[in-house]
This record gives C-alpha cells, structure tokens and sequence, in this order.
C-alpha cells in the first residue's frame, strides 16, 4: 500500500493563489461595499492581489498542495 495523496480543501482552492516563487496571494475585500466614498487611488489598490503574511500563511500553506 502506497502513502494517499493530500486532498486540498476546496474553499482555499477558490480564495488563494500560490505563485510560481511560492507566494500565497489573494483577492483584498471591501472593494464594492460602499464603494462611492472610496478614491480612485484606494479602489485601484484594492484590485491588485495582496501577499498573505505571517501566522495566515503558515496555515494556508498546509491546506494548498
């Protein structure tokens, strides 16, 4: 009998993006929740994929393959 192989938890799947270095990024909220009261400059940055940090990202880590 050979080892199984690690499932991935679908949810992290859908909500973080490993890079090619080995980076988790994901997709920033409070983008479109009252959205009027936010600058240009603010909504652009909040398009962009943020780089997960720290205590997050050891525990992202283990449910990405």
């Amino acid at each position: 009998m050979g080892s199984k192989k690690m499932k991935t938890r679908r949810a992290v799947l859908k909500r973080f993006k490993r890079t090619k270095n080995g980076k988790i990024m994901y997709k920033q909220q409070a983008q479109h929740h009252l959205a009027m009261q936010k600058s240009g400059q603010r909504m652009r940055k909040l398009g962009r994929m943020a780089q997960l940090q720290g205590g997050d990202r050891k525990n992202i880590d283990g449910l990405l393959p």
